[in-house]
């Protein structure tokens, strides 16, 4: 039984016991012959009780509400929470698809800009052999954060192709920064040919030339 259905239901007994009382006292006036006691006293000893467990109720009523509102409360944000957690994940994973997709466009853009540049790769421009590994290692470092290992491998195998057998000297600040580059790889183990790599990177010799 509901609430509510319980409060009106307790309202008809005690309208209807008022009722009762105020007909006895109109049918039975108040006198001492009849009963030989003041029957007043009682039915406003009744009355005043009857109020008190009415408050009593009233206030057990409205305790039971609070209880109740609390408890939808707790609910609500319990829901609320579930949903900013389940919005929060699709909004994350449709971030990083969208990332995903940007990095591999990227990827691909500096793979063909190291493809355009090992035309023009020779034993004596430090600039374009510089231009040709940062492109492949740009491009390196973005397969691996999108997980395409075997687009790294090939980079990496294009470019020392490329650069087999050639005189290679960079300046200072050419090599860290590719040094930089190669820490920024992902998940090295996954990428076949990183040892070779990191075999190339690190026989690249300082050039003597004024930067």
């Amino acid at each position: 039984m509901k609430l509510s259905h319980k409060i009106i239901l307790w309202i008809f007994v005690i309208f209807n016991f008022v009722t009762n009382i105020i007909l006895l006292v109109l049918s039975y006036p108040r006198s001492h012959d009849n009963y030989g006691f003041d029957y007043m006293g009682i039915i406003v000893g009744i009355l005043s009780l009857l109020v008190t467990l009415l408050v009593a109720w009233n206030i057990y009523s409205a305790l039971d509400i609070k209880r109740e509102l609390n408890r939808k409360d707790i609910e609500l944000n319990r829901e609320i929470k579930k949903q900013y957690e389940k919005q929060s994940s699709e909004i994350s994973d449709v971030f990083n698809k969208f990332k995903n997709r940007i990095e591999k466009g990227e990827a691909l853009l500096q793979a063909n800009i190291a493809c355009a540049n090992a035309a023009s790769i020779d034993n004596t421009s430090i600039d374009k052999n510089y231009l040709f590994i940062l492109h492949s290692l740009k491009a390196i470092v973005l397969w691996s954060h999108t997980n395409e290992y075997s687009n790294a491998n090939s980079s990496i195998e294009l470019l020392i192709k490329v650069l087999k057998g050639k005189k290679l000297a960079l300046r200072k600040n050419q090599i860290i920064r590719v040094n930089g580059l190669l820490a920024e790889i992902n998940n090295p183990k996954m990428i076949d040919k990183f040892d070779d790599l990191d075999d190339f990177i690190k026989s690249l010799k300082k050039s003597s030339s004024p930067r």
